[in-house]
């Protein structure tokens, strides 16, 4: 997965025994360069969302959706010996119901962000991740 300032995903392809599969490859364009792509708290002047207009190839279906950003209360999380300030942000697609929502978690002394979890008209899918670590 490739993202932007660490929180935008610019592409997704799956790997299978150590091997990129191309045919796999998801990939996004946002509206703006990737310097100009707002993070939570220290870009967004208290903004309670912000939305951009994003078009992507799914293996050559090009279309586009608009992906809404709504920050949510900061708090502080542990990975193994290591404590950090956590910004979740709720994402939503456009093409699915407005109840559905990707949970990011952002840590910006970090510069990265990972999926915590989906919320559904069904319910809440929770990913508890123990560490971080850089892969090489």
């Amino acid at each position: 997965m490739l993202l932007a300032k660490g929180l935008y995903v610019l592409e997704i392809i799956e790997l299978e025994r150590g091997e990129l599969q191309p045919n796999t490859r998801l990939t996004y364009a946002f509206p703006v360069a990737a310097d100009a792509l707002l993070l939570p708290e220290t870009e967004t002047n208290g903004l309670a969302e912000w939305s951009y207009k994003v078009a992507y190839n799914d293996v050559g279906y090009i279309d586009q959706e608009t992906q809404t950003f709504t920050p949510q209360p900061k708090f502080e999380k542990s990975y193994g010996d290591c404590t950090y300030d956590v910004l979740p942000v709720h994402v939503h697609y456009s093409e699915t119901p407005l109840t559905d929502r990707d949970v990011l978690h952002y840590l910006p002394a970090l510069g990265i962000s990972y999926l915590a979890g989906n919320i559904t008209a069904e319910g809440e899918e929770t990913y508890e991740y123990q560490s971080i670590r850089s892969v090489k």
